[in-house]
């Protein structure tokens, strides 16, 4: 009796666990995106290594309509989906963004596809 008691314990916490790391998994990109810099823009230009976008929300660094170089170097496309002239999208970064015209962010960590609400669209289109 003693013995089931352990094994049904055991049990019960494997599947607490199990059903914690799927919710680590499932909100991973939220945390990505609540812990780092971000805004959200309009894609102006694509290019091979970048894209050109107008800045849609206002960060410490830059104004609305401000018009940046978002650099993609290293990172990977995830999703079938391309970047198109028009899309909205959310851009995660380093924080940092180079005095130039335009404006450069080079430390890019995510860029991220907006629905018609201004919602993301999970997996990042690039990280």
């Amino acid at each position: 009796m003693k013995r089931k008691k352990i094994v049904i314990s055991v049990f019960f916490i494997l599947v607490v666990l199990c059903i914690a790391a799927v919710g680590i998994i499932i909100n991973s990109d939220e945390l990505k995106i609540a812990g780092n810099p971000n805004f959200n823009a309009e894609v102006l230009e694509t290019h091979d290594g970048g894209i050109l976008i107008q800045q849609l929300t206002e960060t410490g660094e830059t104004k609305p309509n401000s018009e940046i170089y978002v650099s993609l170097y290293g990172m990977s496309q995830n999703s079938e989906t391309a970047l198109s002239t028009g899309d909205r999208v959310k851009i995660l970064y380093s924080g940092e963004v180079a005095e130039s015209y335009p404006g450069q962010i080079h430390n890019t960590y995510a860029v991220y596809l907006l629905d018609t609400d201004g919602e993301v669209i999970t997996p990042a289109v690039y990280s």
